[in-house]
């Protein structure tokens, strides 16, 4: 890991050494690698999270949704060829749904 940072000349190199190797070496299967000083932080890279980061100057969340397929009712998950457990198949956290607004 140590050669490949130094070989490194970008921020997003950077990102992508410490997401591919820097994790295996911690034995931490998810990361978060955030840049930051005192007028803010940057996101630079997520390694097996569900994140969404958005600006409310920008977007306004409008209705939020749960997606769990357990709790859908028997035609609707017929109507869509989907099982009960498929939300849980997708990931162990249900996903959730959002539709956005711009506020501008």
């Amino acid at each position: 890991m140590t050669a490949a940072l130094s070989e490194a000349t970008t921020a997003a190199e950077v990102t992508r050494v410490f997401l591919d190797q820097g994790l295996a070496v911690l034995e931490a299967p998810r990361g978060v690698l955030v840049r930051g000083d005192l007028t803010g932080h940057e996101i630079l890279g997520v390694k097996g999270l569900d994140v969404l980061a958005y600006s409310a100057g920008v977007l306004r969340a409008v209705n939020a949704r749960v997606w769990n397929t357990e709790l859908m009712p028997a035609d609707t998950l017929r109507a869509h060829d989907l099982t009960p457990d498929a939300s849980q198949s997708i990931n162990r956290h249900r996903p959730v749904v959002v539709d956005f607004a711009f506020t501008r």
